[in-house]
C-alpha cells in the first residue's frame, strides 16, 4: 500500500535521526427561478449527480435571498450549501452555513469542514459573526479558538467546555501557537487524549483531528526529525482513514496529505514525497482543486 510505504519512509527517517471570502452573489445565468423548494430540490438533484458546480449558484441565490426567512427554511439551504462547500473546499461558506444551522438549533462538530486551526484567517473573521449563535459546546469552543487565533492571551479568552470536542479543539489550537514550549504541551496532551480508552469512543472526527493537529504542529519544529515525525502523522490520517475511521471525510485525508507532501518536498524526502503524491493522484483523483496542489 502506498500510505503505508510513506509511512515506512518517515519512520525510517525518523528513527535515523491551506481564508477565503464569499459575498453575495450577482445575477447568475440560467432559466428564471421557480419557488424556493423548487429551486433547493433542482440543487439537491445536481448534487446528487455529483455537479456542485451547477448546484452552487442555485444555493447561494436561496441563501442571501433567505436571510429574512423562517428558520427552518434558512436550515434547509443551509444544509445543502455545506455539503456543497466541503466539496469545493470552500471553507468560509460552509461555516456560514454551519452558522445557520447553530443558529437553528443544530450545533454539531462538523467534520468535513477543515478546523480552525488550519485556518487563522477564518478563525479571526469569525469571532465576530459567532456573537448571536446560541450557546452550546461546538459553538464555545469555536469562539474560542476565534479570540485565541485574533491574538487574545489564553486567560483572556470566554471559558471553553471541558468536555471532550471543546477541549480538543482548544489543544489544537494551542499546538500550533508561536511558543515552542505551548505547542509541547499541547501536543502532549493530544497524545495523552489519543492513547485514552475512552477516545475511542468519541465522535470519530476528532481522532483524525487530533493526529491532524499532531503533525502541523510537528511541521512548525526546526528539528528535521521533529519534522519527520509530523509528516507521519499527517500520512497516519489517511491510514487511519483507510483501515479504521472510515468515516473521515476526503476533505481531512487530503489536507493532511497534501501537508506532508509539501513538507516533505521541502525536506527532500524524495521517496515519501513521490510515495505521497502517487496516493493523492489515485485515490483522490478528480478530487476539487487537487490537481492544482500538485503543479
Amino acid at each position: 500500500m502506498r500510505v503505508r510505504c510513506a509511512i515506512v519512509v518517515l519512520l525510517s527517517l525518523a528513527g535515523a535521526s491551506a481564508a477565503g471570502s464569499w459575498s453575495q452573489p450577482g445575477s447568475q445565468p440560467g432559466s428564471q427561478p421557480g419557488s424556493r423548494a423548487d429551486e433547493l430540490e433542482r440543487a439537491r438533484q445536481r448534487l446528487a449527480r455529483g455537479d456542485t458546480v451547477a448546484a452552487r449558484p442555485i444555493l447561494d441565490r436561496l441563501f442571501f435571498a433567505e436571510i429574512e426567512a423562517p428558520a427552518e427554511e434558512r436550515a434547509a439551504v443551509a444544509r445543502t450549501l455545506l455539503d456543497v462547500a466541503v466539496l469545493q473546499g470552500d471553507d468560509a461558506a460552509a461555516f456560514d452555513a454551519w452558522l445557520v444551522l447553530a443558529a437553528a438549533g443544530e450545533p454539531s462538530l462538523v467534520p468535513a469542514v477543515a478546523p480552525f486551526f488550519v485556518n487563522p484567517a477564518l478563525a479571526r473573521a469569525a469571532e465576530q459573526r459567532l456573537g448571536g449563535v446560541p450557546s452550546s459546546p461546538e459553538v464555545d469552543a469555536f469562539r474560542t479558538l476565534a479570540t485565541l487565533q485574533g491574538g487574545a492571551d489564553a486567560a483572556d479568552a470566554p471559558p471553553i467546555s471541558p468536555a471532550l470536542a471543546g477541549g480538543l479543539l482548544l489543544e489544537a489550537a494551542r499546538a500550533l501557537d508561536p511558543e515552542p514550549l505551548t505547542r509541547r504541551e499541547a501536543r502532549e496532551n493530544l497524545e495523552i487524549r489519543l492513547a485514552s480508552d475512552g477516545f475511542e469512543n468519541a465522535p470519530p472526527e476528532l481522532r483524525p483531528w487530533a493526529r491532524l493537529a499532531l503533525g502541523l504542529s510537528l511541521l512548525r519544529e526546526p528539528e528535521r526529525s521533529s519534522r519527520v515525525l509530523g509528516m507521519t502523522r499527517l500520512v497516519g490520517v489517511e491510514a487511519h482513514a483507510q483501515a479504521l475511521d472510515s468515516q473521515t471525510p476526503a476533505s481531512l485525508r487530503v489536507l493532511a496529505l497534501v501537508a506532508a507532501l509539501t513538507a516533505a518536498e521541502a525536506d527532500a524526502l524524495d521517496a515519501a514525497a513521490s510515495a505521497i503524491r502517487v496516493e493523492l493522484e489515485t485515490r483522490f483523483h478528480g478530487y476539487p482543486g487537487l490537481a492544482a496542489r500538485l503543479r
